[in-house]
């Protein structure tokens, strides 16, 4: 996997990276101690900057080929990196790392194998293979938490005694638009099923997005906005697009009754 640069301890065959500077922690071990005594925006933006653009790393929990090397070396492509902290919270796919020994022992109880990598390196990864979310020291008092940007998603409640009409779109999303949605919604695995249809609401007419979940949690919805912002990244839209997520019985009949509006099931 090429997107994979530099890893620490990893594979025996692989030749040594020449750095120009040796990956170091100190300022990030710094920032983040300092953020765990007082949080604020402008300490989180200081170890966001790190973390994306300094030169520290970041210990992931791995089943590793080899043992004992302290070497950083490139990983081959087709090699696989096996990780043991990647965890599914109601379909939202959470990775746990570490900024030094001491904070993965304290998590793991244990002596534990790992691989090291740089925190630019990590980021890319968590971006191609969908991590929505990366948990570094987890539990602990400087623990930071990094999420996919999802500020682009409005949230708005609808009252009970709001009237909404629904039927079949004149002109539905594109038919790639569907695929892609498709595509991203089959890695989340609390979104049951998947609807389109037209709604008119104080006389404004949408396409929906009308999703049934297994669970319905903050995580859940998270997973849900991900894929969403996925799916429909750099399209352009002739219609306003929302997504409800589909909670009673009752509305969950009306919209199976809306012709051709089921376009995915779990």
């Amino acid at each position: 996997m090429n997107f994979l640069k530099k890893l620490f301890g990893a594979y025996e065959q692989d030749q040594p990276v020449e750095l120009e500077t040796k990956p170091d922690n100190s300022r990030l071990n710094y920032l983040l101690d300092m953020n765990g005594r007082q949080r604020s925006d402008e300490n989180y933006k200081a170890i966001l900057q790190e973390i994306s653009r300094g030169n520290s790393y970041l210990l992931l929990p791995s089943v590793n080929e080899t043992h004992g090397t302290s070497k950083w070396k490139t990983l081959k492509k087709g090699s696989t990196l096996t990780l043991t902290s990647v965890f599914n919270l109601d379909g939202l796919q959470v990775l746990g790392a570490f900024s030094d020994e001491k904070s993965l022992y304290k998590w793991a109880k244990k002596e534990t194998a790992y691989t090291a990598m740089k925190s630019q390196d990590l980021l890319a990864f968590c971006q191609q293979h969908d991590i929505d979310r990366i948990v570094i020291n987890s539990d602990q008092k400087n623990m930071f938490v990094l999420e996919r940007n999802r500020s682009n998603i409005e949230t708005r409640t609808i009252k009970q005694d709001t009237t909404l009409l629904f039927g079949k779109p004149a002109k539905p999303l594109n038919g790639h638009i569907l695929k892609n949605l498709i595509n991203n919604f089959q890695k989340v695995d609390t979104i049951l099923e998947a609807y389109q249809y037209a709604q008119s609401l104080n006389d404004e007419t949408s396409i929906v997005i009308g999703i049934r979940m297994s669970t319905v949690t903050e995580n859940s919805r998270a997973a849900l906005h991900n894929a969403l912002n996925k799916a429909l990244a750099n399209e352009q839209l002739e219609i306003a697009l929302d997504i409800m997520i589909i909670q009673t019985e009752e509305r969950l009949q009306t919209i199976r009754n809306i012709q051709d509006s089921l376009f995915y099931r779990r």
